[in-house]
């Protein structure tokens, strides 16, 4: 089951989204894409592992965080009107050390 985060505002115009990507150790993850499933809403975490997408029309989206080494996250995130949503994803390393 895919969890679903309700967002609402009082404010008119589009939603945004932001926030940090971070490892299950707090560390930054650079070079993160959070994308839509449809593919219209995409952004890129910078080295502090932020994030930040503009102009989310209001309804229900499936967003996936993904980075090479990470297993993706699949969130499903409802938008209201005018509201700013700040979300922090923690992703876990899937990549195996070398014997």
């Amino acid at each position: 089951m895919i969890p679903t985060l309700f967002l609402h505002g009082n404010l008119q115009g589009s939603a945004s989204l932001k926030g940090y990507v971070t490892t299950s150790l707090g560390m930054p993850v650079e070079g993160g894409a959070i994308t839509s499933a449809s593919g219209k809403y995409i952004a890129t975490t910078n080295a502090k592992g932020y994030y930040k997408i503009n102009r989310v029309a209001e309804g229900a989206y499936t967003f996936i965080i993904s980075c090479p080494g990470y297993a993706p996250i699949e969130q499903v995130i409802s938008f209201a009107a005018g509201t700013a949503s700040n979300i922090n994803f923690q992703m876990t390393n899937v990549m195996k050390k070398a014997a």
